[in-house]
């Protein structure tokens, strides 16, 4: 799509408010007040808080812990006290041993178990969150659903931007270019820039390859133009039904291609 056609810049195409036939409002509006969820009860005085009972039981046991290390404390206060001369002041001495170990044992235990968690993270989630979720890109399959076709592919196109490493949103905007608003060449671009996102799976990169091949070949009717393609399936992917069948086909047409041009000459 070119930059006449389009600007991502531009402020998006209001939304129609008619609802559309057979539903009784429209799926991008606001609910209507009567299918709004209840709201949630406020809390009594009194009432227990949400807490989270498994960090507290953790602390707990680390602080009930941490006692082993106040007990080791206080007797090596006392030794203290008695190799420096203070012997009158052993008691005193015993109980600040006592009440600083267990400070000092609770604090780096909770110090240790919050490093710990932190490296399991960094080695599981080292991008610094879960799992993303599948992203379902809904408002262009809703534009898609209900004929919009236009500006669902503004949508996809917006969604390819934004997720630059998502072959998902190019593969879509291809197929809406070359299904509903029959602009092949902008679906070849968009087959093309499917390709190559970077990482993509071979399932996706054999998937829009072919498709991209069919449309040169049988939709735009330049066969020639889908050769290197099918010269690049075929490395990329041997051994795989995709890679086979753009041997055969890339065969065929190089055949084909060398009898037409027997016939042509004198």
């Amino acid at each position: 799509m070119s930059e006449k056609d389009h600007d991502p810049f531009a402020p998006p195409v209001p939304r129609e408010t008619t609802p559309r036939t057979g539903h009784t409002f429209d799926p991008l509006q606001p609910l209507p007040d009567h299918m709004q969820p209840a709201p949630l009860p406020k809390r009594k005085r009194g009432a227990l808080k949400d807490v989270d009972t498994s960090e507290t039981a953790f602390k707990a046991k680390a602080f009930m812990w941490s006692g082993t290390g106040a007990v080791m404390a206080m007797f090596l206060a006392m030794g203290l006290a008695i190799g420096s001369g203070h012997q009158d002041d052993v008691v005193t001495w015993m109980i600040a041993g006592f009440f600083l170990g267990w400070a000092v044992s609770y604090i780096i235990g909770m110090s240790v178990a919050t490093g710990a968690g932190s490296g399991a993270a960094a080695i599981y989630m080292p991008s610094g969150s879960t799992t993303p979720m599948d992203r379902q890109y809904s408002l262009a399959q809703s534009y898609v659903a209900r004929g919009r076709f236009a500006e669902a592919a503004a949508e996809y196109e917006r969604a390819a931007v934004a997720f630059p490493t998502d072959p998902e949103p190019c593969l879509r905007l291809a197929r809406v270019y070359r299904d509903e608003l029959h602009q092949l060449e902008d679906a070849v671009l968009w087959f093309k820039r499917t390709c190559a996102v970077p990482n993509v799976s071979p399932g996706t990169d054999m998937m829009a390859s072919r498709e991209m091949i069919e449309v040169y070949t049988h939709r735009m009717r330049q066969p020639s133009a889908a050769l290197p393609y099918l010269a690049r399936l075929a490395a990329r992917h041997p051994g795989t039904s995709a890679g086979e069948w753009a041997k055969k086909e890339l065969a065929a047409m190089k055949a084909e291609m060398r009898e037409e041009m027997r016939e042509e000459m004198p």
